[in-house]
């Protein structure tokens, strides 16, 4: 039963209420989900088939359904799609861009994937899934100098991180309420050894806490084994009332709370974790019905009718009556194939009508006619059952030969309209705990980490000449995000990232974003003539996000179209304008070209001359006439600049290829 709103505290602190107030509300809430646990184990011990009410003739559809639709809401892990909620400020999007990086790195780094597989297959079996996001550090104790002759032991943070922790089902705890809004509080149930709870709350507290056995969680109680290390069980709880995380256990003598912290995280919400994934609910009440409720009935019956269908398999033997006074009909079913064996009386055995007339089979027609119905009526429950959980048979690769490929595509589509509802819980579940990853790390975080993780430099980079910023540091970008609400940076995930690939699918909405896009541009101009820039500016977004063509593309349009608003289309020239200034431009490539031409002339009779001259010399040299040394020496640079001009002469005879390598 719920606790009254007058048991609320207005305060925790380290007292008898305090612990009273507490134990109240636990027993509650275990007594009014009492019931609901029990199914769950139940639920999961037909799962892992530990239910033998009928033996290994049970049809085990839960294990099957569960199997087909847990690849099919969930496949790959989540891709973080963080953005600033007012794009036009550049400072928030750059810094939706490092929680964007860090979230990604530490899902990728993680065990992200077995942690959600975890939280799905609860989520499909006891009807909860949750995932908690842990903020976590490694410490050192470093030697910190107070003066010249002074130091100090002091315990510093090394490294933090973001782990995602899997919450079993029967470990989340949470009071009777209408809606999740109302939730006042949540409570994660937690084993500790005395060595982890010595370490936490203090020896003195350790020696109040009672240690026992724990029990498995999966499978009958009397199959549980239980393990060789006692444990204490201690209810972490997070008020939201009152903004404070308490330690809560009972012992022989406790009597007050082990430990309270003042709002640990800062979290806008305050829970540490989203709403769970929750299976089938109702107004006005948080407990969910699991999906294998809504069809138990039906694999009841699947069972019994498996049941006779074995049964009726293993009583169809071939038995029957013989003539005891043919005595060798009792070896008949000893020989061999093709094999026969000698009657001494045959006239005898011939006059009563042979095998026929000396051997009485059992018919097994009856039997062959129950079995028939009895698998008309098995298949007739398993398509009631795919009916009631939304799993059509063209997701269960299971279609008709004979028909036509517009009825299996309306069968798939009916399938994936029933299952898209699972996809978008699952994956808004996903959007909800890196929101929180998220703002625990805007909060919590050192610049130093997120540098180190998204490989951004630490502190503001400059142009050393110039003093102008070349890219904005973390440490900056941090600070600005620090002071800013939660809610600027929205966090998401990017569009059907948690889903199997359909690769046809794919190439199919990328053709078809082309067409629409051309369309588009071919209407644009009359549509910003009868609407306006921005209403064609809100159609062509619309597309954009209904083809889902991501983040980048998405972001650069809108900076586009954020700068056309400001400052209105480009002029449009007209066409003779466009063609006298192309021959303007043609016009000044010639006169370019003629100049050039006429420089390189020059620069060619420069070098015959002296080549000339150079000719002269060694002539003279030839003849015994006395030249000064240094005019005898050929100089090798004037020859390099004839192949030069040459090279100049040659590229300037064809002008139009001159005016491109000049544009």
């Amino acid at each position: 039963m719920a606790v009254k709103d007058t048991d609320k505290l207005q305060s925790n602190n380290y007292s008898a209420d305090s612990y009273k107030h507490w134990k109240q509300q636990i027993e509650a809430a275990e007594s009014w989900r009492s019931a609901f646990v029990k199914r769950g184990d139940r639920i999961v011990d037909r799962y892992r088939d530990e239910d033998n009410e009928y033996g290994n003739s049970k049809y085990n559809i839960l294990y099957s359904n569960t199997e087909t639709l847990l690849p099919v809401v969930y496949s790959t892990p989540p891709k973080a799609d963080v953005r600033a909620k007012d794009p036009s400020q550049i400072s928030k999007r750059k810094g939706a861009s490092i929680i964007e990086d860090a979230l990604n790195y530490y899902i990728e780094a993680s065990d992200f994937d077995d942690v959600a597989r975890l939280a799905v297959m609860d989520f499909l079996l006891s009807g909860i899934g949750q995932i908690r996001p842990k903020y976590q550090t490694t410490n050192a104790v470093e030697e910190v100098e107070i003066d010249l002759e002074t130091t100090e032991s002091v315990e510093q943070v090394v490294f933090e991180e973001v782990q995602f922790e899997y919450t079993h089902w029967r470990d989340f705890i949470y009071p009777e309420c209408k809606s999740w809004n109302e939730v006042p509080w949540i409570a994660f149930k937690t084993r500790m050894s005395y060595e982890e709870a010595a370490e936490m709350f203090g020896k003195e507290k350790a020696d109040l806490l009672n240690y026992e056995p724990i029990k498995t969680e999966y499978g009958k109680a009397a199959k549980q084994e239980r393990t060789a290390i006692n444990k204490a069980l201690v209810y972490e709880i997070w008020d939201k009332l009152n903004r404070e995380q308490v330690f809560f256990a009972e012992g022989t003598n406790i009597n007050a709370p082990l430990e309270i912290n003042e709002d640990p995280l800062e979290l806008e919400g305050f829970f540490p974790t989203p709403q769970p994934l929750f299976s089938i609910t109702t107004s006005g009440n948080l407990l969910p019905v699991p999906f294998f409720k809504m069809y138990e009935s039906q694999a009841l019956e699947l069972d019994a009718v498996n049941a006779r269908i074995e049964s009726l398999v293993e009583n169809m033997k071939r038995r029957g009556f013989y003539d005891a006074s043919i005595k060798e009909l009792s070896s008949l079913n000893n020989l061999k194939d093709n094999e026969f064996m000698p009657v001494k009386d045959w006239t005898t055995f011939a006059a009563k009508g042979g095998m026929q007339g000396a051997v009485s089979f059992e018919s097994l027609n009856e039997y062959i006619q129950a079995i028939q119905v009895l698998t008309d009526r098995k298949e007739a429950i398993l398509q009631d059952i795919y009916q009631i959980i939304g799993i059509s048979d063209i997701r269960r690769a299971q279609t008709d030969p004979r028909e036509t490929l517009g009825a299996q595509k309306m069968k798939g589509r009916y399938g994936t309209i029933r299952i898209s509802t699972y996809q978008r819980k699952v994956a808004n579940f996903f959007r909800d705990v890196l929101r929180i990853a998220g703002e625990i790390m805007i909060n919590q975080f050192d610049p130093e980490t997120l540098a180190i993780v998204t490989n951004r430099p630490l502190d503001t980079q400059r142009d050393k000449q110039t003093e102008e910023i070349t890219e904005v540091g973390v440490r900056d970008l941090l600070t600005d995000l620090k002071t800013k609400s939660p809610s600027d940076v929205l966090v998401d995930i990017e569009s059907d990232s948690t889903i199997v690939e359909d690769s046809e699918e794919d190439i199919l909405r990328a053709k078809e974003a082309i067409v629409a896009l051309v369309e588009f541009t071919g209407a644009s101009t009359g549509l910003i003539q009868s609407l306006g820039i921005p209403a064609t500016s809100e159609i062509l977004m619309g597309i954009i996000e209904k083809f889902k063509l991501g983040r980048d593309i998405q972001q650069e349009v809108e900076d586009h179209l954020a700068n056309i608003k400001k400052n209105g289309l480009p002029d449009k020239k007209d066409p003779q304008e466009i063609l006298a200034e192309s021959e303007l431009k043609q016009a000044e490539i010639k006169a370019k070209t003629e100049q050039m031409k006429a420089m390189i002339d020059a620069q060619i009779k420069k070098a015959e001359l002296q080549v000339k001259q150079q000719l002269n010399i060694i002539k003279a040299a030839e003849l015994g006439v006395k030249v000064d040394l240094e005019q005898q020496k050929i100089d090798l640079s004037v020859l390099d600049s004839i192949a030069k001009a040459q090279a100049l002469k040659a590229e300037a005879a064809n002008p139009k290829d001159n005016a491109i390598v000049g544009a």
